[in-house]
């Protein structure tokens, strides 16, 4: 008889065909999932810091402000450790959305809207006013976007409704970060370098508001389906 070893948390296939499901492993898991909150914790307090040091630093554009922008989202992917801990404790999350999730979802939008806004209210004190207006309507529009997604998040998931993210967010996301690392840079200190930036934010904004529909769109498909059956 051969047996063919498994990574952690995964099934066991023997020759006789007979699968057995390896036993969870709790103590990693749970030490994955601190670790990522500790992540999340980090991203919500990185994203307050940033934003003031944009705020009251009138040459904020520089590699070090990337480089500390680009530190705070990578740890974006705590998600995914996050739930790997989750799955090494044999928790069923195909559809309930633990609180820490929504933390870690607050947390990205804290990091992409409030660093948005620092960008406009520091081109607004350097004398950039219509940079500044392009940029303050991006992020207007894309804190709307957001809020209204997380109470739509949250009702879905009181319905039982799988609430998680599309293919088309994760893209986004990624977007807005490009997007904003290059205001950040000393690429965006030229008019031309801003013009970018703007054109930039404005798309990054586009593809917000349509990734939140498709996920709108999924949640009343999933209801009617519910209904129909």
């Amino acid at each position: 008889m051969t047996t063919h070893l498994q990574p952690p948390g995964v099934s066991m296939e023997f020759e006789s065909g007979i699968a057995l499901e390896a036993p969870p492993h709790p103590t990693m898991g749970i030490a994955a999932e601190q670790i990522a909150n500790g992540l999340t914790a980090v991203r919500g307090v990185g994203a307050v810091a940033l934003n003031r040091h944009i705020v009251h630093s009138e040459g904020y554009q520089s590699w070090q402000t990337v480089g500390a922008f680009t530190l705070l989202a990578l740890t974006d992917l705590e998600g995914k450790l996050a739930r790997w801990g989750r799955r090494l404790q044999d928790k069923d999350e195909n559809v309930s959305r633990p609180v820490q999730s929504y933390i870690d979802h607050l947390t990205d939008k804290g990091l992409v809207d409030g660093t948005m806004a620092a960008v406009a209210e520091r081109e607004k004190r350097n004398g950039n006013t219509v940079y500044a207006t392009a940029v303050a309507a991006a992020t207007g529009v894309t804190t709307a976007r957001d809020v209204v997604t997380t109470i739509d998040r949250i009702a879905a998931d009181v319905q039982g409704i799988d609430t998680r993210a599309q293919k088309s967010g994760k893209q986004k996301a990624l977007k807005q970060y490009v997007a904003i690392g290059f205001a950040l840079s000393p690429l965006a200190r030229t008019t031309i370098g801003k013009t970018i930036a703007a054109f930039g934010m404005a798309h990054t904004t586009k593809e917000s508001l349509t990734s939140g529909w498709e996920l709108h769109a999924s949640f009343a498909k999933q209801r009617k389906l519910r209904k129909a059956g």
